[in-house]
Parts: C-alpha cells; structure tokens; sequence
C-alpha cells in the first residue's frame, strides 16, 4: 500500500468516528426525515418504505441500536431477531433492514451497537497482544485451527512477523493449507478464511491488520467461477450498503491470477450457467475492477481450487507469492 492510499485511508477513518451524542442527534435529524416523509406522504431517495410493516422493521432497528448506544452495550443480529421473530419472520428480512439503516444514517454498524456472530478464521505468523495476554497464532496453528474473528479484534495490537496476508475463499482450502504444514508457508503467512462471503467481523479485521501493517501486500486466492469473483468483488470493493462501513480493500492482489508462474494443472473445467454468466456481468460492469481482472474472468469456464491438481498447494502459492514480493522489492 502506498503511503498516500494509507494517509488518505487512516483521515477517512478517523472522520468516521463518531461520539455516542453525535449519532443520537444523527438519528433525531434521521427520525425528524421519517416523520416528514410520513407526514408529507412523499418518500425520499434514501427512504422508501413499501408497506407500514417495512417502516415498522426499520424503527425497530432503529430503537434496539439507541438501546444498545445509550447503556453502552451490543445486541448481536440474531438477539434482535428471536426478540422480534413474530415481526420478521425470517433473520435475512432483519439483515437487509440493518444494511439499509446503517447505509441510511451513513454509521459503522459496530458503532450502531449491532454484531453478529464472525464466521472467519485466522492462523499463520501473528502476535496479537492486550495488556499482559500474549498470542502466537503460529502455535495455535500448530494445533490445526487457529483463531475465531471477532467484531473486537480492534482491542488487540497485532504484530505479523510474516511476509504477506493470504485470504482463502474456503474454510475447507484453509484447513488444507495447514494439515500440509509446508514450515515456511505458515511462518511467513498470515493465513485467513471467511468461510465464502466476508461477515463484517472478517472484513474489518482484514482491513485492520492491513492498516496497521501497511508494507505487507494482501492476496486473495478463490474458485475461477463468478461467486469466487464476486467474493474477490466484496472484499475489494463491497457493495452499494457498506461503502461507509470503510473496510474495503482496494489493495488487494489476485493470487489466482499469477497462476502462470506455476503452471496449475487443472482436472476439471466446466461451463458456466445462465445465473451464473449474469452474475459474471454485473460484476464485470463495476468500474471498479481492474481491466486485467476483468480480461480473467471473461472465461465463460469455471472449476475450483479442489480441481486444481499439485502435489503441495502451499508450496505452490509460496512460490507466487515469493515471486510477487521480489517483484515488489525490486519497483
């Protein structure tokens, strides 16, 4: 990361937060919009609400995350849900409605009091240190998991003393990758899972790690089929609600497209659907992704990293990786 991306990264965060009393006048100025629209029965372009229970769901959001603000305490997504099942019928309904809400009041979710339970994993060459508790991810590792990510990794200061950061699309690539306990691999990696789309608990972290770490490069390596493309897309770019969250990481690099160096074998290749090249298209409409992602991803192939045939797969991605890095002294 250069150090203009970085400086321009570190003010966008520290401009994002905001005091408990700042975001409850937020919501006063957001509540006073509702009532006027209400009101004026005439809907703003940030508020549409198509029925009186859609505006119901939203000010349910609304009231549990003033709840959790003003006794300075989280209530976790699911907590929400079971508290209010007769009204949601399903949690997807009360996700969409936080993603909208925080997207809304242009608010971190975690600063809205809201969590949810992370489903990612980290291993490989860290230290996260909090006052006198010190851990060793290398030594966890050496156990066969590592560690669960949580919405609070911000509280540890975190030391990598590896070389790069390697996000895996799949939980199941992940545990591969350490059962083949390749040393050098996992003493120079920093290995991450977010068991397919990134939970907020996994993306911020990532995000975090890399801002703290700023000289160490980011590498995703996924299936070569549009839903490991869209995850790349989440990670790098996120999606139309979490451009205020601030946790993308348009800095990241994809490993799969280095696969030249090493010349993958793959076993199987198959063709895409029609869901499947819609999803292609809507991803390769982004202005963000880079031209040389989109010309990979033009394939209307797809197989994934199961059929990718090689003796050792970390030795494999070692090695790009070692070629990237050179790569990167050398510029």
């Amino acid at each position: 990361m250069n150090i203009a991306l970085f400086n321009e990264e570190m003010d966008k965060i520290q401009k994002s937060i905001k005091e408990p009393s700042e975001i409850i006048d937020v919501f006063k100025q957001h509540l006073d919009s509702i009532l006027e629209m209400i009101i004026n029965k005439q809907a703003s372009q940030e508020l549409k609400f198509q029925s009186l229970k859609d505006l119901c769901h939203y000010l349910i959001v609304m009231r549990e995350s003033l709840d959790g603000i003003l006794k300075d305490s989280y209530h976790t997504k699911r907590e929400i849900f079971y508290m209010n099942q007769n009204i949601f019928q399903k949690q997807e309904n009360l996700n969409l409605v936080i993603k909208q809400f925080s997207h809304n009041v242009q608010i971190q979710r975690k600063q809205l009091h809201i969590i949810s339970a992370s489903k990612g994993l980290v291993c490989g060459s860290l230290i996260l240190r909090k006052q006198d508790i010190k851990l060793d991810l290398l030594q966890l590792t050496s156990q066969g998991k590592g560690l669960n990510i949580t919405e609070f990794m911000n509280e540890w200061q975190p030391q990598i003393y590896g070389k790069w950061i390697l996000l895996v699309e799949k939980e199941t690539v992940y545990f591969h990758l350490i059962n083949e306990m390749h040393q050098e691999f996992l003493q120079n990696t920093v290995l991450i899972t977010g068991k397919g789309y990134p939970c907020y608990a996994t993306k911020y972290f990532v995000k975090y790690l890399s801002m703290m770490n700023p000289s160490i490069p980011v590498y995703y390596f996924g299936d070569m089929d549009p839903h490991g493309y869209d995850i790349l897309q989440q990670y790098a770019y996120g999606n139309q609600y979490s451009s205020h969250e601030l946790n993308n990481i348009p800095w990241i690099q994809w490993l799969n497209s280095y696969f030249s160096i090493v010349q993958f074998q793959i076993k199987k290749k198959n063709k895409l659907n029609q869901r499947e090249i819609q999803l292609l298209e809507q991803i390769t409409n982004n202005p963000n992704i880079p031209e040389n992602w989109k010309s990979i991803m033009d394939s209307k192939e797809k197989y994934e990293i199961e059929d990718i045939l090689v003796d050792n797969l970390s030795k494999s991605l070692l090695e790009i990786m070692q070629y990237l890095d050179g790569d990167l002294q050398q510029q």
